[in-house]
């Protein structure tokens, strides 16, 4: 076939270039084109295909970008105020600061400081924390686990100033006390400058005599009375703290006295409960 039998169409939507014979003149055809959905209508025999089929479609359209505006939006806002200094954000409170101490006795309990009648947070064995609350007068005390509250204090702060506690636990033969004391009045010193007290205060002036011969005494007591055995264990504990933090002169024949009176103490007030409980058992402790 020659060029002549032919009908040369372009698609008006895509472009699509198509050539159709001649014989299908007047009929109807789809776009050959993927996606397109066009229908081509080819022209009569001897009629020249409409100006539109022949054309390229049109360039898209494409948006003039828009003009800068007059005045810069950043212009417009307010500007934002500086942040105020942290010299003027500690002088706005008062800080309440309180001290574990690094005992063993207790330590596997929980210690929480109250403040105000709500609970202000926990303290771990010898960690430290600052509470900071508003001017005026403020009620604190210190629960350690469950049942074994510390002596509410009361203690008035002005702005800025600064009050330190020390919270430690004694093991008694009866009973357990808790202890919240004092360690420097409200003053207007640093956070640094507290610590540091906290950290100079041993509680005595100088290093005390070990108590190993006394602890070893009680120690052997406890074969007899197993009470007296178990407060060797416990004082033998806070002693090896005292040498430990150097609130006690540390030697190792003290030491050695100590770990041995602690040792048969504890064996002694098994041995006495073992003893009592084997009675009951038989029945002859009531005979």
């Amino acid at each position: 076939m020659t060029d002549d039998e032919f009908h040369h169409l372009a698609c008006p939507s895509c472009g699509k270039r198509i050539r159709v014979q001649l014989k299908n003149s007047e009929r109807k055809v789809p776009c050959p084109r993927d996606g397109c959905s066009e229908m081509l209508t080819i022209p009569g025999k001897g009629k020249p295909p409409p100006v539109a089929l022949l054309l390229p479609p049109p360039p898209p359209f494409i948006a003039a970008p828009l003009p800068p505006p007059a005045v810069p939006i950043a212009q417009k806002l307010p500007p934002k105020a500086p942040p105020p200094k942290k010299k003027q954000v500690e002088e706005a409170t008062a800080r309440i600061v309180v001290q574990r101490k690094d005992q063993f006795t207790g330590s596997l309990r929980t210690l929480t400081i109250f403040i105000d009648e709500e609970e202000a947070g926990t303290l771990k064995r010898g960690k430290m924390e600052k509470f900071p609350v508003t001017p005026g007068t403020h009620a604190i005390y210190a629960l350690l686990g469950t049942n074994n509250f510390s002596k509410n204090y009361e203690v008035k702060l002005k702005s800025g100033q600064r009050v330190s506690f020390e919270c430690g636990h004694e093991m008694g033969l009866v009973a357990n006390t808790l202890t919240l004391e004092v360690v420097e009045e409200p003053f207007d010193g640093s956070v640094r400058e507290a610590k540091r007290m906290l950290r100079a205060k041993s509680g005595t002036t100088g290093p005390v005599k070990h108590d190993g011969a006394i602890v070893l005494a009680m120690g052997i007591g406890g074969w007899c009375i197993g009470l007296i055995g178990l407060a060797a264990v416990g004082r033998g504990f806070s002693s090896l703290e005292k040498m430990k933090t150097g609130q006690m002169i540390e030697s190792s024949s003290g030491r050695a006295m100590i770990i041995t009176g602690m040792v048969l103490g504890g064996v002694g007030f098994l041995a006495n409960a073992a003893a009592i409980l084997l009675q009951c058992l038989s029945g002859n402790l009531f005979k």
